[in-house]
């Protein structure tokens, strides 16, 4: 794989390779032309190509050069009419192919000094593998990578990567239920008002990896609390928490960066305590955890956290709470019925994605729980309006 994001590559780096003859390996693999998707012999080829990179360690597919024996010997270029397409197809024949899809996945075109275009595909090591190749509607096929290249995975394999998949998936519940635990018996890492709280998760897979641990100390001063204004900041055990208080004797809220990349912020400032009904004013707490994410996925790109990313909000405390929605509110409105509510969780496989996209299903279920079909505050095309 080049050490460098994909953004920053350029044509130098592609003759680099060349230069300095670095052979193909378990995570650079070098081909001369795109593949002909309408062939089905090739788009197969294609997809073990793949899955073998995030069934293993991730890697660089990289079009547009020619090699002999593993060895870069021209850099090329594919000549092509529009880019876009051409990436486009790639990523749809990917999507279309795979089971589970592969998070996170991109493509850079580099055009070269004779007008043609390398691709590079930068395929990352998934934390939900295995992933199957399903061309063409076939059953799953699987495949790893060694030095050698793509290999069809055997039956160990196979039940190492499920265990491991599995594992990972009951470590995020775990950690999120331990959380909430703590929270509902005054276990924070600061003091806080009695509920109701909004609790944000913000969870990479690769949190859970055996000795992950990042330096937080450059993202200190850009990571903030829901509600801006939580500007006292302090190291602990677990990493940098920030947080907000009220004449240094009540604290409202504040957000953890664990060293493994997690984020947890709670907010108690949002959800209306004093006011004579029990509500929950949608747009405010919608706009507040839009900007939070926000600011939370660009600490976590800035920490070159490895996606996906799961995100998840919780209330607790809000039994009896109401949706605050237009001016006759009050007259339809249904009241939780249970003192925790938790969002269905939703993936980041992109950092490109919009946070108002990525919170809509989380949005959904807190609308569903006080007898809504979806959040009103969205647009029929998915859109984030507000009112």
């Amino acid at each position: 794989m080049i050490s460098k994001k994909l953004e920053d590559i350029k044509e130098e780096d592609l003759q680099q390779l060349k230069d300095n003859a670095v052979p193909e390996s378990k995570t650079i693999e070098y081909k001369r032309d795109l593949p002909k998707l309408n062939n089905v012999d090739e788009k197969r080829k294609f997809i073990f190509q793949v899955i073998s990179f995030a069934n293993t360690a991730g890697g660089d597919l990289i079009f547009g050069i020619e090699e002999r024996k593993g060895i870069p010997k021209e850099v090329l270029g594919c000549k092509v009419d529009d880019q876009d397409k051409v990436i486009s197809n790639l990523q749809n024949t990917i999507r279309s192919n795979t089971d589970p899809r592969i998070p996170g996945l991109d493509i850079q075109p580099i055009t070269i000094k004779n007008g043609n275009l390398c691709f590079i595909m930068r395929i990352p090591r998934s934390w939900v593998s295995p992933h199957g190749a399903t061309v063409d509607r076939s059953p799953p096929v699987f495949y790893a990578r060694n030095s050698n290249g793509k290999h069809p995975m055997d039956v160990s394999e196979l039940r190492v990567a499920f265990d491991l998949s599995g594992d990972l998936s009951e470590r995020i519940k775990y950690f999120r239920a331990d959380r909430l635990s703590k929270l509902q018996s005054n276990e924070a890492v600061i003091p806080l008002p009695e509920p109701p709280y909004i609790v944000f998760h913000i969870i990479p897979l690769i949190s859970f990896r055996q000795g992950q641990y990042y330096e937080i100390d450059k993202v200190k001063k850009t990571l903030s609390t829901i509600v801006p204004g939580g500007d006292i900041a302090r190291y602990n055990l677990d990493g940098i928490m920030k947080y907000a208080s009220v004449l240094g004797k009540r604290y409202d809220s504040y957000v953890q960066l664990f060293h493994n990349g997690i984020i947890e912020a709670v907010d108690a400032t949002i959800i209306d305590r004093e006011f004579q009904e029990k509500t929950i004013p949608s747009q405010t707490f919608e706009v507040r955890l839009i900007e939070a994410l926000s600011n939370y996925l660009s600490v976590l790109q800035g920490m070159n956290v490895e996606l996906p990313i799961y995100v998840m909000v919780t209330i607790i405390g809000a039994k009896g709470y109401k949706m605050a929605t237009s001016k006759a509110w009050w007259m339809n409105a249904v009241s939780i019925d249970r003192d925790i509510v938790i969002s269905r969780e939703n993936v980041i496989e992109s950092y490109e994605k919009r946070p108002w996209e990525i919170l809509k299903p989380c949005f959904d279920s807190i609308w569903n729980a006080c007898g809504y079909r979806v959040s009103e505050n969205y647009d029929e095309d998915g859109n984030w309006r507000g009112r």
